[in-house]
């Protein structure tokens, strides 16, 4: 059978239910297009939550492929989970997009960008628009926000052409192909193949030449004018700089000095910028240094990453209580970005980290934050089949995560003290702040039990009782000896917390995702002195610390609302859910807005398919601008195709070449309606 589906970088179908703020807990019953908002009774206040001043100095949540409202509408709870920083995905234009998709199947077009601008419309996570109102709100909660930066390439057509869609956007790089040719697939060994070379196929772009930066330069200071306070730089490593000989160009000091300069003629602070340097910096036989890189940026120092990843999932932290854990010659902690986990080592082709437990990962995020010496990057893992822009989880806010956080803000700049046990199984870094007292232990515990004992030395602590901020222990000092029992996340932070207590409310399922069966989730509640929860506004049900609920049990389809609300003296919070449940008797999609020519002169019909399997014609009722088809519970994507008027086609037909035209496919997603009022149809292939 011929190919079903091109993929066309057209707006065709626009998924009816989004996520937006909501005032009222009546306001969210009558809206459709809501399933979600977190709201406070007082003023916001930032000192309330200690974060740190600057990006450098605090803790950086990577919300990978988060709506930009949906980052906008959790900042309470990030900011409660001691995140100083937000990194969002590359907001640049988006190639191929269609409507909802799956993380998966979609994560990477925002890696293959058409332009050097900020999207205006046809974005998974967002426009131009939604960005500036995350700054001005990320503002007022002291945080700041960094957006990642695709600079190395645009959208392919092969290695050695652009997408056609860049024309739109970048007219004269595309017109004057200001790429390298002949291309080569990049690769290590020499400073050429390294920053000549083409990423897969992304066409690599001629960066030494002073348009194509002058370009990014403009990218920057459009996110600058935005409230944006820093950037990531995808694929750093595969980027000239002025040391690289015959290769060196002026890019980076032109973009990024640019950038700096740009960016303290607005704000007192200084901009961050960090780059992308996988594993080593290529350049093997010239021996290129990654100091060639460090008087422009930090780097991300993947090697020290790793090495501690890796120990702390063996359980091996002897290791890792040293000063001086980097890898690069002459380069110091002021030069690193560190992290546990990134979307590379989780989303690409190795899968590097996908399979090791959150709880491991957590670990070794705690061996990292604990220190003071560098920014660490805490990746928000997706859950799968998640759509893109979807948050679908929710590890970056526990306990855990949250008071080792709080332990991080609340001793800037003081010094660390590290050492492990005798045995090597347990990390411990001990921290003054004049006078003020704190330590953090990690170790990993064995499956199954609950509180593991530990005795061990200090040499920092003074004699006297130290409470876990995570399971509420007690720990005791009594003459240069700490002894206690580690909670199930094998993690203990050992401090007085000096900023105010924040309700915390966690659920296990947002909404996110459609069910067709009754939808279970956990509610989990803390530091609040009272909570309940409401389901479609009925009866308020109390609860303490946690509870389970089930949704959907008495109705065959349709929306639940679901309110949680925790109360202590310092502050009210309340968040509020929609969940759809489906039919699993009565499973239709419904297009509306189809033009005319499609209803009135064409057969339509719906190919669809559950993803990685094939798939099969549908026919449906024709209605005056709409067209309404069955699916199964199992059904993923549909795409839309017209044929000659009258002609009949079924199950696996292969008829492509009879087909007039085509939308590109689509994620049946979390609504059973569409609005096709931007399709464009194209001929298949």
């Amino acid at each position: 059978m011929k190919k079903k589906l091109i993929l066309f970088p057209v707006f065709a179908l626009t998924l009816i239910l989004s996520s937006c703020g909501g005032e009222s807990w009546s306001s969210i019953l009558s809206s459709s297009d809501t399933y979600s908002y977190y709201s406070t009774s007082e003023e916001i206040n930032s000192e309330d939550y200690g974060l740190a001043d600057q990006v450098e100095d605090g803790e950086i949540l990577h919300a990978w492929n988060w709506k930009i409202s949906e980052i906008e509408r959790l900042l309470p709870q990030i900011a409660a989970a001691g995140f100083s920083t937000i990194q969002t995905s590359p907001m640049q234009p988006q190639k191929d997009y269609l409507g909802e998709q799956t993380w998966t199947e979609s994560w990477w077009k925002l890696y293959q960008p058409l332009g050097f601008s900020i999207a205006t419309k046809n974005h998974s996570l967002g426009t131009k628009d939604d960005l500036i109102s995350l700054c001005e709100k990320a503002d007022e909660y002291g945080i700041k926000i960094i957006v990642d930066v695709v600079a190395n390439h645009l959208a392919g057509g092969t290695p050695t052409s652009f997408h056609q869609d860049v024309e739109e956007y970048e007219r004269d790089i595309y017109q004057r192909e200001l790429l390298h040719k002949p291309g080569s697939y990049t690769n290590d060994s020499s400073t050429r193949a390294t920053v000549r070379g083409s990423l897969g196929e992304y066409p690599d772009l001629q960066t030494e030449d002073t348009f194509v930066q002058e370009r990014v330069l403009s990218l920057l200071k459009e996110y600058i004018d935005c409230g944006v306070d820093g950037f990531r730089f995808d694929a750093a490593k595969h980027i000239e700089t002025p040391s690289d000989g015959e290769y060196a160009s002026s890019f980076w000091p032109t973009v990024i000095d640019g950038a700096k300069t740009y960016y303290s003629g607005k704000e007192e602070d200084e901009l961050y910028v960090y780059g992308e340097i996988l594993n080593n910096v290529g350049g093997q036989s010239e021996k290129r240094s990654v100091t060639y890189y460090t008087p422009y940026m930090d780097f991300t120092e993947t090697n020290a990453s790793t090495y501690v990843r890796n120990n702390a999932v063996a359980g091996i932290y002897t290791n890792l209580a040293k000063e001086d854990i980097l890898t690069y010659e002459g380069v110091t902690s002021d030069n690193v970005l560190l992290w546990a986990e990134s979307h590379d080592t989780y989303a690409n082709d190795v899968h590097e980290t996908t399979n090791i437990s959150q709880a491991d990962i957590d670990r070794a995020y705690a061996v990292l934050a604990s220190r003071n010496d560098f920014p660490v990057l805490y990746f928000a893992r997706p859950s799968e089949g998640a759509t893109l822009g979807s948050v679908s989880t929710y590890a970056w806010q526990s306990e855990a995560i949250s008071e080792i956080n709080r332990f991080h803000n609340q001793f800037i700049g003081c010094e660390n003290h590290l050492s492990s046990s005798a045995d090597g199984s347990i990390f411990l870094n001990e921290k003054d702040n004049n006078g003020d007292y704190g330590a953090v232990l990690v170790l990993t515990p064995e499956e199954g039990v609950t509180n593991t004992e530990v005795s061990l030395p200090v040499t920092l602590l003074e004699d006297g009782t130290y409470i876990d901020q995570i399971s509420g222990n007690e720990f005791e000092v009594k003459s240069g000896v700490l002894t206690g029992e580690v909670g199930e996340t094998g993690i203990v932070t050992l401090f007085e917390p000096k900023v105010v207590d924040i309700p915390v409310i966690t659920v296990s399922n947002d909404g996110s995702m459609p069910s067709y069966d009754p939808i279970p989730v956990h509610i989990e509640v803390r530091n609040a002195e009272s909570s309940y929860y409401q389901i479609d506004a009925g009866e308020e049900i109390s609860f303490s610390g946690e509870t389970d609920v089930t949704l959907g049990e008495e109705i065959s389809s349709g929306r639940i609302h679901l309110r949680v609300v925790a109360e202590n003296e310092a502050k009210k919070v309340v968040q509020e859910y929609t969940y759809t449940k489906r039919d699993p008797n009565h499973l239709e999609i419904e297009v509306v807005n189809i033009d005319n020519e499609y209803i009135n002169n064409r057969a339509l019909y719906a190919w669809v398919w559950k993803s990685g399997s094939d798939g099969r014609w549908v026919s449906g009722t024709k209605g005056e601008n709409s067209f309404r088809f069955a699916v199964t519970r199992d059904d993923t994507h549909f795409l839309l195709a017209s044929f000659p008027n009258g002609m009949e086609v079924s199950g696996t037909e292969d008829v492509w070449d009879e087909c007039i035209s085509q939308t590109s496919d689509v994620a049946i997603g979390g609504s059973s309606m569409f609005d096709a009022q931007s399709f464009t149809w194209r001929a298949p292939l």
